[in-house]
């Protein structure tokens, strides 16, 4: 299956019906804090990466597998290059661990991190011209970014990823990754928090290829998302993986938000 067919199918359910193992790395990919691992499934000729496996370092860290279906399904109907992800729940975990955890996309046969990428020449070629064309198409994730309160794009250097075939360089893509910490993660969307709204943090060389009109664009398509179809993504998320509390304040959070980011980015657009 491609990538898209795949990413179609998965955000027609919250829950996988597979059953994920672990296996091998990936060249290229990091394991980061959450202790994610590479996983595979009987009959689905693709890996995925399951996360969180550590156990939380912050008890005000919750639900952070939902946050990454949920970042995964608006990025899907906004056409923005998030991996799809499914949730599941991992058997027997150690203690302390999650049971309600998520598993995400390996997308491209080759990933290399940001921290790989970003001081490539982008008149290097083939590399410097491919990364930098990547480069090019990514403003509207700055608004994205911005919209779910992403916190951890910031120039991070294993949360973006570059992907490709290595057989054609022609295609490959810029992928976003690691929404845990999105949607008011540590309560911040509490108590009408999630008015409070500044850009996201964002790397700085690609900032230098920010285009106002696809910045502009990629409002126009978060603020025409009807709140029904966000209002789905969210609730039919189970109790086991987001509780109803929270449920509620992402919801109200993320429709608030949407005429908020004229504001934000007044500077730009």
């Amino acid at each position: 299956m491609t990538n898209e067919e795949i990413a179609k199918d998965w955000r027609t359910r919250a829950v996988s019906t597979l059953k994920w193992m672990r296996c091998s790395n990936q060249t290229g990919l990091i394991e980061g804090e959450a202790g994610g691992y590479y996983v595979e499934a009987e009959g689905f000729h693709r890996r995925g990466y399951l996360k969180p496996a550590n156990a939380h370092q912050d008890a005000a860290e919750v639900s952070r597998a939902a946050r990454e279906k949920i970042a995964a399904d608006l990025a899907y109907d906004l056409g923005l290059p998030v991996p799809p992800v499914q949730l599941t729940y991992r058997e027997n975990p150690p203690p302390g661990c999650e049971t309600a955890v998520a598993v995400s996309l390996i997308m491209y046969p080759a990933q290399h991190a940001w921290e790989t990428i970003r001081d490539i020449p982008v008149n290097q070629a083939p590399i410097g011209l491919a990364v930098a064309q990547a480069m090019s198409n990514c403003s509207p994730m700055f608004v994205f970014d911005t919209w779910v309160a992403q916190t951890d794009h910031n120039d991070h250097p294993h949360n973006i990823v570059w992907g490709y075939d290595p057989k054609t360089l022609s295609d490959s893509r810029i992928i976003f990754l690691d929404f845990a910490f999105s949607m008011g993660c540590r309560g911040e969307w509490e108590n009408g928090g999630w008015r409070t709204i500044t850009k996201a943090g964002f790397p700085a060389k690609m900032l230098n290829h920010l285009n106002s009109d696809s910045v502009l664009e990629t409002i126009h398509k978060i603020s025409d998302l009807n709140d029904t179809q966000i209002q789905e993504v969210i609730m039919r998320i189970p109790k086991s993986h987001l509780d109803e509390e929270q449920k509620e304040y992402i919801y109200q959070g993320l429709i608030g938000r949407k005429p908020l980011l004229y504001q934000a980015f007044s500077d730009i657009i």
